[in-house]
């Protein structure tokens, strides 16, 4: 059995499967998904009680995936 500390050190998610709803649309694609109680990114608390604690503890990526593996590639 793992530790709730050692699954902090990663990302994690803490969801209810009976409840989980994905509630994103076309029109809003940024929608927080019902269901998911607790998210830790970086070990920083992201999602609270399924609201956003307005924390970012991780980095945007501004270029494609693509572009990003062949730099790490030369």
């Amino acid at each position: 059995m793992r530790r709730l500390e050692d699954l902090l050190s990663e990302n994690s998610n803490l969801i209810n499967e009976d409840k989980m709803i994905d509630q994103a649309t076309f029109d809003k694609p940024h929608q927080l998904t019902d269901g998911a109680s607790l998210v830790f990114v970086n070990c920083v608390q992201l999602i609270k009680d399924g609201e956003h604690t307005s924390k970012f503890p991780s980095r945007t990526l501004k270029r494609s995936g693509i572009r990003i593996i062949e730099k790490l590639d030369k």
